[in-house]
């Protein structure tokens, strides 16, 4: 990757901050999909293109929708997108590929399971046996029965392509075996290969890569049955790796039995490996030996619940991208979020801390400092730059920088006007947007060319997930709270220590535990490939594999800090041991055990280290914070997620001058600080500013001194009375 996406701030000094700031790189604007729908006119789509260049808007995708009348992948087809390349190389724009036509990718618009039958999804259907029968959910399945269950191999739900004002379009049933690395080389064939061979002069400077959307190994379930994903071979590799047979214990994947726990684990672990390996892995192969670059989402990052439901864990296909992503829509975050559509339901509004910070745990542990965001999608028309400037803050302090703004749409003839999310050329906003782009622009770049520093790592509990799914889990709705269920409780404390962590500003990854089990000990630090941490906080992680109950142990022994909250460990994975007499030594040893509550782990942070900055006040709780270090020096940034004006003070616990920058403006600010490092601020609603302490802070590297302590808008004005008749 350092090749295709190599830093670009990379020895930024002190003096250089504010102009870097000021003209930032391309790279880090707004990175649309330009909706392809409608008759694709030529003139019409040159002018929005240079339309969009006017604007600041120097990459987007390529994404064809339904409604789009050229056929996918025709010679017309082809012809349209080539003369946009040109006219991109020729004017400095960069075209991505998204690799589908609409949504989930894998089928090339049903031309992969159409060509390839063999490539089309395949479950593990299971049931529980009864008193009476078991009948079929499918008229070709042939049953078998196993130890409490009845099951059997067959292909999944019809799923069909939107047709939608697309008549081309043959509406071909199915899916994608994600297990199968046969399938997905089909669909690398039917795609990668096909948009390769038309348009390899283009790659990388101006096709610099792939994105792939909302793949994912999905449960189905009803009538009493659960459907699994699976692959030819899948019996055979679980037997080899775990030593018996899983056809034995197919019923401890829905109730539970002295072995459930054990079985869980182990299926669950193969399935996602499996699938992360022959879909992404593979996709990764192919766009590293073309020398492209690989980003999209995976379906299901917004519950615990779905990331088994939808992929058995996403770190093992997302560890594959170039640039991981997630995919938040209606412009949602977990704050008060005041246009909230339906889209997401009754969700528990936390889970949205948990798709940030979950990927954004899974670029810090690969080493990489772009994260991918499909952003402000399925929004209204009323949406405007005002409001996405709030997702915008929220997103980016979780540690999203590459912001693929959902979407500009080539026509709104007709039922395009609803069926796609609500943006188009003729928005009486759009004139507006360089100002916008630039903003995104100045603060991506800040954070991806920025170094982090977060010493606190939660370990995201995955065979503790595992261990506690049943039936329940999947015939229950997506985005229930479960409350009740064992792995409902488990989702709420991940869900606590996430909220209260992000409201009180401390920096945090999640770690997972692939990467703990091989991390080692320096000195008193947790050390991974990429990361060391001083402080690991378990979230009721009742089952742990050997390698990471070794690590924990050597990291208290070493004198790290470890808070066990809620649950304690119960069970090794693979031996189902008791853990019960190691866990109590490691409390003797000095780590520390608190209720199931964000709130108290936060308490004993607060005890053993300082966050770099603090903030009190009314309404200090609805502020989200994210920290660099750049050119330097430390850099805050700080925004209000309220819709309304806060005055709070700040604490910074970081050395060095203090100055103050509104992103927006560029406008640099010198407050009044105390002896204590504190200061008075105000922040309009949804506004953002920038903190910086160090060298790049120091007198005359912002502009003349004195620079003013605060806006002006921020200073009691004195008002007149303005007497006489008024003329209108």
């Amino acid at each position: 990757m350092p090749h295709l996406r190599p830093a670009l701030w990379p020895d930024l000094k002190p003096e250089q901050l504010a102009s870097a700031l000021e003209s930032p790189p391309d790279r880090y604007r707004p990175v649309p999909w330009l909706a392809w729908t409608g008759d694709l006119d030529w003139e019409v789509l040159r002018s929005q293109l240079a339309d969009m260049r006017a604007k600041g808007i120097t990459e987007f995708f390529l994404f064809p929708i339904y409604g789009m009348e050229l056929p996918y992948m025709s010679a017309a087809y082809w012809r349209r997108a080539r003369q946009m390349l040109d006219y991109c190389r020729d004017h400095g724009m960069k075209c991505w590929i998204y690799d589908e036509y609409n949504w989930p990718s894998g089928v090339c618009a049903g031309v992969v399971i159409r060509d390839y039958p063999e490539a089309r999804e395949q479950l593990l259907w299971v049931h529980l046996k009864g008193e009476g029968p078991v009948t079929s959910p499918f008229a070709d399945l042939q049953l078998h029965e196993a130890k409490g269950t009845v099951w059997g191999i067959g292909v999944a739900g019809e799923v069909r392509i939107n047709v939608q004002g697309a008549d081309w379009v043959s509406g071909m049933p199915g899916y994608l075996n994600m297990l199968s690395p046969i399938a997905s080389r089909r669909f690398i064939e039917s795609t990668h290969d096909r948009y390769y061979q038309q348009f390899a002069e283009f790659a990388p400077d101006t096709m610099p890569g792939f994105f792939t959307d909302e793949p994912g190994c999905h449960v189905r379930a009803g009538d009493g049955w659960v459907g699994f994903g699976y692959a030819d071979g899948f019996f055979e590799a679980f037997l080899s790796r775990y030593g018996y047979d899983v056809r034995d214990y197919l019923q401890d994947l829905l109730v539970s039995s002295p072995t459930a726990r054990r079985t869980r684990c182990h299926f669950w672990q193969l399935l996602a490996e499996t699938w992360g390996d022959a879909y992404a892995g593979l996709q990764r192969q192919w766009c590293d030996e073309h020398g492209l670059v690989l980003t999209g989402h995976c379906l299901g990052e917004d519950s615990l619940v779905t990331h088994i439901r939808m992929s058995g864990d996403l770190w093992e296909p997302l560890k594959h991208f170039t640039i991981p992503g997630i995919d938040v829509l209606s412009n949602a975050d977990a704050y008060t979020h005041p246009d909230r559509s339906s889209l997401y339901g009754d969700i528990d509004r936390r889970a949205f801390h948990l798709t940030c910070k979950y990927v954004h745990g899974v670029c810090r542990q690969v080493g990489v400092k772009e994260m991918f965001s499909e952003a402000y999608g399925v929004c209204d028309w009323g949406m405007n730059l005002f409001r996405q400037k709030r997702g915008f803050n929220y997103q980016l302090a979780l540690g999203v920088t590459f912001f693929n703004d959902n979407s500009l749409i080539t026509s709104i003839a007709d039922f395009r006007k609803y069926a796609i999310a609500g943006k188009h050329f003729t928005q009486p906003w759009w004139r507006h947007y360089q100002h916008y782009a630039d903003y995104n622009a100045r603060l991506a770049a800040l954070h991806a060319e920025g170094d982090q520093d977060a010493d606190i790592a939660v370990l995201y509990p995955r065979s503790s997930l595992w261990a506690r799914a049943d039936t329940d889990i999947y015939h229950g709705p997506w985005f229930s709270t479960y409350a009740g269920h064992p792995l409902g409780a488990l989702q709420d404390v991940v869900y606590s220590v996430l909220d209260e962590m992000i409201r009180e500003l401390w920096p945090f990854d999640f770690i997972f535990e692939p990467v703990l089990g091989q991390a080692r000990v320096e000195g008193s630090e947790l050390v991974t490939e990429h990361t060391r941490y001083r402080t690991l906080i378990l979230p009721s992680a009742s089952d742990l594999p050997e390698a990471c109950l070794a690590a924990i142990k050597a990291f208290v022994a070493a004198g790290g800090k470890v808070i066990f909250a809620g649950d304690l460990p119960e069970r090794e994975v693979d031996s189902q041991r008791d853990l019960g007499p190691e866990v109590s030594e490691l409390l003797s040893a000095g780590a520390v055990h608190v209720p199931a509550s964000g709130a108290a782990v936060c308490e004993v942070l607060r005890a053993a280290q300082t966050p770099p900055i603090a903030l009190s006040g009314d309404g200090a709780r609805e502020f989200i914070a994210s920290r660099r270090r750049l050119a330097g020096s430390e850099v805050i940034f700080v925004a209000n997620m309220a819709q309304r004006t806060v005055d709070i003070t700040i604490k910074v616990n970081l050395p060095g001058p203090i100055a103050v920058c509104d992103p927006d403006t560029l406008e640099y600010y010198r407050p009044t600080v105390e002896a204590d490092r504190t200061f008075a601020w105000q922040f309009a609603p949804w506004q953002a500013f920038l903190i910086l302490c160090g060298e790049a802070a120091q007198p005359g590297m912002l502009g003349p001194e004195p620079l003013p302590t605060r806006p002006w808008w921020q200073t009691t004005q004195r008002t007149e009375t303005l007497a006489g008749t008024w003329a209108f």
